[in-house]
């Protein structure tokens, strides 16, 4: 019995795929940015200070977020962001880091270490979180960056350290 031919059914063309990169205004985070701009990938970056984003400014395909993500009010307008523009992401990359207080542990405002661990991790996770239900629900990656202890250990660190430890 002979097959039955098939009607050829043409591709609508590659799906162009989103990565989120929380701290794009990073040196590591306008490096990446650029690098999946030139690979055809829609770019959602969130930055503190709109002075270390201007290269990214007006790109084509390139959507820029002021979020902080120490403040909670900031991640919620960002999450808000992402839904209303119906965004959904295939690649979120944290290049967050925080170093501050860099001081012995033990004469550290603990205050303020706890805030430097909060941004560095938990605030982070947070914001995976609440970004889980726009992901391509195919295949998401998530990635986060860490600095520091390359070259030997990182002395006076212990909150930023003990954050990407965590993380």
């Amino acid at each position: 019995m002979p097959l039955k031919k098939r009607p050829l059914i043409r591709s609508p063309g590659p799906i162009k795929k989103t990565v989120i990169l929380l701290s794009v205004s990073s040196d590591i985070g306008a490096h990446l940015a650029k690098k999946y701009l030139r690979r055809g990938f829609t770019v959602v970056g969130t930055y503190r200070t709109k002075a270390h984003v201007r290269d990214l400014q007006g790109l084509p395909d390139c959507l820029l977020f002021k979020c902080d993500l120490g403040k909670r009010t900031d991640v919620d307008r960002f999450i808000r962001q992402v839904k209303n523009k119906k965004l959904v992401w295939d690649v979120l990359i944290s290049c967050v880091g925080h170093p501050l207080p860099v001081i012995p542990f033990f004469d550290c405002d603990f205050d303020e270490w706890e805030g430097s661990v909060g941004v560095n991790a938990i605030e982070q996770l947070r914001a995976l979180h609440m970004l889980h239900p726009y992901r391509n629900r195919k295949k998401a990656d998530v990635v986060f960056f860490a600095g520091g202890g390359m070259n030997g250990s990182v002395v006076n660190f212990s909150a930023y350290t003990i954050s990407k430890i965590m993380l």
